[in-house]
């Protein structure tokens, strides 16, 4: 009754057709998405069938005898078709794990979808998860705003709307990456953290190329047409995700980053988008909180939302 076949790129068309109309998903599982990085990592994603129609897929990847849901993505796990019950994940979690074994595979790394970009409530797999066994061997805190309920601003944050009201800054959406990511990102994280942003400059550009509508590149600028501060977007579904956050110090001491926020914020609840995700706070593989970052984005009126990590012993 139920068939699973591993993706091939000759599955291409159908497997984005069905992540399009999933219950579940988001352009990040789109294949054109996934693959632009797909020479660093060995891709073991399924395709799981019942009665020959496609019923879900699971970007993975495979490490020795080890599968991860996908290493290359912010999140993975099971991604469902509309009209998924109980009874049938359970049969798609139990046949995965026959043709994992069949495969030699030890161990199975779930990176759950986090519920706020979900179309349609989605837990069938988190219960089929814990029902066989499956650990959750870490927790990330994602900050995240409630665009359908009235969002209240901290008395730091209009303080600092002054500020940069006072300096005459302005927002606008910008097509060209380069600015923020030559003046502002790279810079900033280089001094900070010794590292570079997870895309490199060709690598956003390719993704906005297919993603016109999901990537959003949003800055400020000060009288001068000099860029202070950004942050980039990625748009699912119904909810937004502030990919990366930055300001030189210009901005960082004038409020610019409260300013575009509070802007986004206004602009994407008029639209009546559900939720504006600031992205996660922790480190050390979620044992630790940055407590200066959530009270930076509990400032907008956002609220904690868990992203769990399973581990399914095969």
């Amino acid at each position: 009754m139920i068939k699973i076949v591993r993706y091939t790129s000759e599955k291409k068309q159908e497997w984005n057709t069905f992540i399009d109309n999933s219950k579940n998903g988001t352009f990040l599982f789109n294949r054109d998405f996934m693959d632009y990085h797909n020479d660093r990592f060995n891709d073991f994603s399924l395709m799981i069938y019942r009665k020959g129609k496609l019923m879900s897929c699971l970007p993975a990847n495979v490490v020795s005898n080890e599968i991860y849901s996908h290493q290359g993505l912010t999140y993975g796990g099971f991604v469902f078709n509309n009209k998924m019950r109980l009874s049938i994940a359970e049969e798609v979690l139990d046949a995965t794990i026959i043709f994992y074994k069949s495969q030699q595979i030890k161990n199975l790394y779930i990176k759950q979808i986090p519920a706020i970009y979900y179309t349609h409530p989605s837990n069938e797999m988190d219960y089929w998860l814990w029902h066989r066994g499956a650990e959750i061997y870490r927790k990330d805190t994602t900050l995240a705003v409630d665009l359908k309920s009235d969002i209240v601003f901290s008395t730091r944050k209009k303080r600092n709307l002054k500020k940069a009201l006072s300096k005459s800054y302005y927002t606008k959406k910008n097509e060209n990456f380069d600015e923020f990511w030559n003046l502002v990102l790279t810079p900033n994280l280089m001094r900070k953290y010794k590292v570079l942003p997870v895309h490199s400059l060709s690598e956003i550009k390719l993704l906005k190329g297919k993603f016109e509508n999901e990537i959003v590149q949003c800055n400020v600028y000060d009288v001068s047409g000099e860029i202070v501060a950004g942050t980039t977007l990625f748009i699912k579904n119904s909810s937004v995700h502030a990919q990366y956050i930055s300001s030189n110090d210009e901005g960082a001491n004038n409020g610019a980053l409260d300013y575009l926020f509070m802007y986004l914020l206004n602009e994407f609840k008029e639209k009546e988008f559900t939720f504006f995700d600031f992205g996660i706070c922790n480190e050390k593989e979620g044992k630790e909180i940055n407590y200066s970052l959530v009270e930076y984005k509990e400032g907008f009126g956002a609220s904690t939302h868990i992203h769990e990590f399973y581990k399914l012993k095969l």
